[in-house]
């Protein structure tokens, strides 16, 4: 940054230090020009200097300590006063200062057609006063000569100061742009780890409730099924607090992932079934086609999605009923497919009810559309609900499947 850069910039941003400070010097320097030009030849008709001189030199100088707030204000006032000086001849050796600082605020503060009008006005003041006594000399040019100065530095520091305030404007939008950013990727991230907790908790606790609800009735009678359910119960609390503690990770990156299960997928959904086999759900389970590669978190979706099915089957339906989990593969696509037959235990008015818009069916929703997928979810004719989500493969083009579009979209 230039000099003359850091001036303006000191000028722009202290107005309550620089313009009492600027008319306090600007009121030495005019009384000191104006005592000093006593000394100086002149022209006999001139009066010399008095109370009522230093008086008007003392008060337009004054006036500049308001030039930012009422420039135009300021300037009216250094013409009367300044034109009251010179129309009662005093000295010409004072070469309006505060004039010159007054056309310079006009300039920098209001809009270039302001500025040039007060030049103007100056420049009549400068021959109406000046050329009956002294003609067109040197002074008269210094003085036309400083006054276009002023006009052209005010100009000029009022575009750079309107330029700075366009950079400044398009960095605090550009910082504003920034944290929304950072807000909406925080609210995603709020978002994705409240749905894994719901799948987490939801399905745990499920097959928790089920397994020892299972032991208490069968402790008396049949205690080695009882320490059966139990174990299953422990083993699903274990793994629902391993994938807590993975969650705590991804809130909290200062803590390390050591020892932590690592996140689950297509290969976690057997165990995953096998578990719910244990709280008395009878499920079937078939892959068709050759699995591609997937991404971790395309294949985390499909496992929440089976999950979420589970959780269903076993909350509406109860032990007994039959699920049917069927994972397709075609060339750039995979569905997921799980129909829950009901139980004896189950009713239509609670199968029915899990197709409302819970967390659960929300979430899984929000995971098939993320991938650009589609999920029909919903109650069957005869009872049960079924559940079918179709996403492809990230990269891929989507076909449109073999059988249409899902049923119940």
């Amino acid at each position: 940054m230039t000099t003359l850069h850091r001036i303006s910039a000191f000028w722009r941003d202290h107005p309550a230090v620089v313009d009492p400070a600027l008319a306090v010097l600007v009121a030495i320097l005019s009384v000191t020009a104006a005592k000093g030009g006593e000394c100086l030849p002149c022209d006999p008709a001139l009066r010399g200097l008095d109370a009522i001189g230093y008086g008007l030199l003392i008060a337009a100088s004054a006036s500049l300590a308001w030039m930012r707030r009422a420039p135009l204000a300021v300037f009216g006032a250094n013409l009367l006063l300044i034109g009251t000086y010179l129309a009662l001849d005093y000295t010409e050796a004072y070469t309006g200062y505060s004039v010159f600082v007054a056309v310079l605020a006009v300039a920098a503060h209001r809009p270039l057609p302001a500025g040039l009008a007060v030049w103007a006005t100056c420049m009549a003041t400068i021959f109406v006063f000046r050329e009956p006594h002294f003609g067109f000399e040197l002074l008269n040019v210094v003085q036309i000569s400083a006054l276009t100065f002023a006009v052209a530095l005010g100009a000029y520091l009022r575009t750079r100061w309107a330029y700075l305030e366009v950079l400044g404007d398009r960095a605090r939008l550009a910082e504003h742009e920034a944290q929304l950013m950072r807000e909406q990727a925080l609210a995603r991230q709020r978002g994705r780890i409240a749905r894994e907790l719901h799948d987490v908790v939801a399905h745990s606790m499920s097959v928790v409730a089920l397994q020892i609800g299972g032991a208490r009735l069968t402790m008396t009678r049949d205690p080695a099924r009882a320490d059966d359910a139990l174990a299953r119960a422990e083993r699903a609390t274990r793994e629902a607090m391993s994938e807590l503690r993975r969650l705590l990770g991804v809130l909290r990156p200062e803590v390390a992932d050591d020892g932590l299960a690592p996140q689950p997928g297509v290969a976690s959904i057997e165990p995953l079934l096998e578990n719910a086999r244990g709280a008395g759900l009878r499920i079937t389970h078939r892959v068709e086609g050759e699995p591609p590669p997937l991404p971790a978190t395309f294949e985390l979706s499909l496992f929440r999605i089976v999950q979420e099915s589970v959780t269903n089957a076993l909350r509406h339906a109860g032990p007994g009923a039959e699920l049917d989990v069927v994972l397709r593969y075609g060339p750039d696509w995979v569905e997921v497919e799980a129909v829950d037959a009901g139980s004896e235990l189950s009713t239509p008015t609670a199968a029915a009810g899990s197709a409302d818009a819970g967390h659960g069916l929300i979430g899984m929703r929000e995971r098939v559309e993320m991938f650009g997928g589609e999920l029909a979810a919903g109650p069957l004719p005869g009872g049960g609900f079924r559940v079918l989500a179709r996403m492809p493969v990230p990269g891929e083009p989507a076909p449109d499947a073999p059988g249409g579009p899902p049923a119940g979209s």
